[in-house]
């Protein structure tokens, strides 16, 4: 059953002393949101039964998660048992996970990075050749932002959920980094010489707050801490009408972003009480040394917030005039403290939220994923190995029937192995046939370790991460060609390459869309940039150089988000293109239909070059530009180019 949280959970006595403060805030929407105040309380009455309603729902595939968690990270809980046996002997084997779901996941995760993670990340095409440079100089910016602020893990972490819980999610928050910088300064002004003459002061390096950068950074989700609109499929996350998270900060944190805000506010009344939220209680197996339950127990500075975007009209709930829905975020501290509630006022008008799914149904919030549709075959394995080692555990001990009668006992409990067993006074000169009998050993286990194979390759088959693919050569008697080993790779990335497709649109897509307008939006400072990708010889020549200043203004373009089609740079056949390269400069026909250039980057691309428009040659001042004929006569006839015999007449 889901835990289910009390809805009388916010009205407590904390609440109520922080009533009689009054810090006496200037609220930015006019209106009174002071706790407990009855708009105060509205507005997070209706943000926490969201929260709830969405809570219930999700907490459905807690357990579920919890098993992957203990599965993933190779851990399984000691009994009493087998802590005693640890106790007594550390060295001997207890319960254990067989890591293959963790071996299938990192193949998963390396496709994924091998897939989208290469710079730039995020790469947009414009609407009009005119926005060409906007939208290489967007790109540009976006790249650097994904530098600054390591993008690529946030992705990494995203796929890694989509993989494990059946969704990743990501929001993607405009974040000014501020910092010190050391700048030369004239000081003391100017100063006459003898002559009357003004001169400077002395250039020093002077210490001076700055914002040394700024951009979209990427938050992960956690799906234990997320609330979505769940009456909605995952991938219709947008047409919810609501969509929510929690985030952990600090009580100073908060103080510090309500000073630099103008969108934060009750920081100091969350300051004064307890800010940890229920629904941040520790409900992962993740967390296997016990320290976020002992930070939740002690840690009274930590401030749980819950962001929810959601769709509201605002006249009906007294906080604007419009009648007209519009999205508004609201952040609440501790279950019971406004902290926010502005208008959302971002240019893409989208909840502000990313998700992935590459396993998705069509119609459920909650995929099953790709680990969990293998769970039961890694049970399986675990039970395997785990009895097959029990087996030797007891075939190891010495089991024996004695006749007491016959056999000094104290001789039998000793635990030395190599002792000797004295015969009773009465049984002297019978023999000892009679007196002791060990117990055949016999493994009823032998086949596990082998049946452990076949459910590792039922696994492999089922994820796509077979042998060809995590780079393992099959221990077969025949010898395969590289043409059927080729194809045998290949049929299992379509799988993979599947869910990476699913991925991009869903996730990469989305979020490049959300960062671009972000960035348009919020963008205030001229940014250095240094042009890269494939396009960077382009842009090269069209912005004249290939790294510098940006302005805000040079970015304003219609532009689309371009994502990669799933597959790997190198999944191609190098061969294949060489000798289709090969062939079309063979041919004159051929040379004038298609372009040879692209055929031999395409062809690189496949050998595993990532970097070939770095070695593009640039136009020297004074190069000659070479072009065919036909081009030719076209422009002198346009009267672009005057033949060399008649430059005198024109001079």
């Amino acid at each position: 059953m889901p835990f289910v949280i009390d809805p009388n959970r916010r009205r407590g006595q904390v609440l109520e002393s922080l009533i009689k403060k009054d810090y006496k805030y200037n609220y930015p929407i006019r209106r009174n949101l002071k706790p407990g105040s009855k708009l105060h309380e509205t507005l997070v009455t209706l943000v926490m039964d969201k929260v709830q309603v969405s809570y219930n729902a999700m907490s459905t595939k807690f357990d579920t998660w919890n098993k992957l968690d203990e599965t993933l990270t190779s851990y399984i809980y000691a009994d009493d048992a087998e802590t005693a046996l640890q106790e007594e002997d550390d060295r001997k084997p207890i319960s254990m996970v067989v890591p293959t779901s963790y071996a299938m996941l990192e193949t998963l995760l390396a496709y994924m990075v091998a897939a989208f993670l290469d710079e730039p990340i995020f790469r947009y095409d414009p609407f009009d050749e005119t926005d060409t440079l906007g939208a290489g100089l967007l790109e540009a910016v976006v790249a650097q932002q994904s530098r600054w602020f390591r993008s690529a893990l946030a992705l990494h972490t995203a796929f890694r959920d989509a993989f494990v819980y059946g969704l990743g999610a990501v929001t993607p928050v405009w974040t000014k980094h501020t910092g010190f910088r050391r700048v030369a300064e004239e000081q003391g002004g100017f100063f006459s010489d003898m002559f009357g003459k003004l001169i400077p002061g002395k250039l020093q390096r002077v210490r001076k707050e700055v914002t040394l950068y700024e951009g979209n950074r990427l938050y992960n989700i956690d799906p234990y801490r997320f609330f979505p609109d769940v009456s909605v499929a995952v991938q219709d996350l947008q047409d919810g009408s609501h969509c929510g998270w929690l985030q952990r900060t600090s009580k100073g944190k908060l103080l510090t972003l309500e000073e630099q805000s103008d969108w934060i506010f009750n920081a100091k009344y969350v300051k004064d009480s307890d800010a940890r939220s229920l629904y941040n209680m520790d409900n992962s197996e993740r967390d296997k040394d016990g320290t976020m339950l002992l930070l939740n127990s002690y840690d009274t500075e930590a401030v749980d917030v819950i962001y929810m975007s959601m769709d509201v009209i605002p006249k009906e709930l007294g906080i604007g005039k419009s009648e007209t829905p519009e999205k508004w975020l609201f952040g609440v501290a501790g279950d019971n403290i406004l902290i926010q509630a502005t208008p959302q006022e971002l240019d893409h008008n989208l909840f502000p939220v990313a998700v992935c799914a590459p396993n998705y149904d069509g119609y459920t919030a909650t995929p099953v994923s790709v680990m969990e549709q293998v769970q039961g075959l890694q049970h399986l394995g675990d039970y395997l190995l785990n009895s097959h080692v029990l087996n030797i555990r007891k075939g190891l001990h010495d089991m024996w029937v004695v006749d007491p009668s016959m056999i000094n006992m104290n001789d039998v409990y000793h635990p030395d192995p190599a002792k000797i067993m004295r015969l009773r006074k009465r049984a002297w000169g019978r023999g000892v046939d009679g007196a002791v009998k060990q117990f055949p050993v016999t493994d009823v286990t032998q086949q596990n370790i082998g049946e452990i194979g076949f459910v590792m390759e039922m696994m492999k088959v089922t994820t796509g991460a077979t042998d060809p693919v995590m780079g393992v050569f099959a221990k077969t008697g025949d010898r395969k060609s590289a043409t059927e080993w080729r194809g045998t790779r290949d049929s299992a990335l379509y799988k993979i390459e599947r869910g990476a497709r699913i991925a991009g649109s869903m996730l990469l897509y989305s979020l490049g869309y959300m960062i671009a307008s972000q960035t348009q939006q919020f963008m205030s400072d001229d940014m250095y940039v240094r042009l890269v990708g494939e396009k960077a010889a382009e842009l090269s020549s069209l912005f004249g150089k290939s790294s510098g200043k940006i302005s805000p203004l040079d970015i304003l373009v219609e532009y689309d988000v371009v994502v990669g089609d799933g597959s790997l740079p190198s999944s191609g056949d190098p061969n294949a293109w060489l000798s289709a390269m090969q062939l079309v400069a063979s041919n004159p026909t051929l040379m004038q239909t298609f372009d040879i250039v692209r055929i031999f980057k395409q062809w690189a691309k496949f050998a595993g070059a990532k970097n070939i428009g770095e070695f593009v040659m640039k136009k020297m001042p004074g190069q000659l530009n070479v072009q065919p004929d036909e081009e030719v006569e076209k422009q002198v006839q346009a009267g672009n180019i005057i033949p060399a015999n008649q430059l005198a007449g024109v001079a």
